[in-house]
């Protein structure tokens, strides 16, 4: 089997040239790598990964909706203020500034598909906990690490949708 290795050994230790990619016929290029892949049959790990990364796509959308429709509840149970309402409503955006600088690495680390999943167990118990959380300052916590769990799903997602 032909490698990019194979191919510069070929060469002296040095990486082909034009001219010498037309002179091998099965040089490897990273078109032909890509084309191979996109040829070969989905399994069922894909399909599962595919599966994870969609839904975890889907809470970050859901999460959107859920602060919208419950902000008036909140409001007028915990009294808040117009400033407490912007802050309540960015505490998630701070978290996932933070974290999509971190999980990116992490993913590239530990496995894409691992990272996803870190970050829906992230976004899954941070949400059911806001359903207790008893004050705003809480709440407030509990969106920020929930945000952790988002920014680290979005850039590891749109990976795999390209």
């Amino acid at each position: 089997m032909r490698s990019m290795d194979n191919t510069i050994a070929e060469h002296g230790g040095t990486a082909p040239t034009v001219t010498d990619a037309a002179s091998t016929a099965h040089a490897v290029s990273k078109g032909s790598i890509i084309a191979r892949i996109e040829r070969l049959p989905a399994n069922a790990m894909q399909v599962r990964a595919r599966i994870l990364i969609g839904a975890a796509t889907f809470f970050d959308g859901f999460d959107v909706t859920v602060i919208a429709a419950t902000l008036p509840l909140l409001i007028q149970k915990w009294g808040l203020t117009p400033g407490q309402v912007g802050f309540l409503i960015a505490s998630g955006s701070i978290g996932q500034l933070i974290d999509a600088f971190l999980f990116p690495s992490l993913a590239e680390r530990y496995g894409r598909v691992k990272s996803i999943a870190w970050t829906s167990g992230i976004i899954g118990l941070t949400s059911i906990a806001c359903g207790f959380a008893p004050s705003f300052a809480v709440f407030v916590a509990l969106r920020i690490v929930q945000g952790l769990g988002l920014g680290g799903e979005l850039p590891v997602a749109a990976t795999y949708n390209q």
